[in-house]
């Protein structure tokens, strides 16, 4: 019974990693769209440039190009889309 409970635990992970890789990849496509300016905080009015989108631990970070990383959950608060 436990190794079948452990099978379809697995089989839902599997579910759960292929969905959030489709989402992951049309997040990219959106981001990559633009440049990103900030608005509030140290850097304001720096022009940030994307790299790359990640999910780290259950979070998902915008990377840009100078090593910097914004999570997507304060992107809008701190950083306004500009055009590339």
């Amino acid at each position: 019974m436990q190794n079948h409970i452990i099978g379809m635990f697995k089989k839902f992970k599997k579910i759960i990693d292929i969905m959030m890789d489709k989402d992951l990849s049309e997040l990219k496509e959106d981001y990559s769209q633009s440049s990103y300016q900030w608005v509030k905080g140290e850097n304001i009015s720096q022009v940030q440039h994307y790299k790359d989108l990640v999910n780290e631990n259950g979070k998902t970070y915008v990377l840009f190009t100078d090593g910097n990383r914004m999570s997507t959950d304060l992107l809008e608060e701190f950083m306004i889309r500009v055009e590339k």
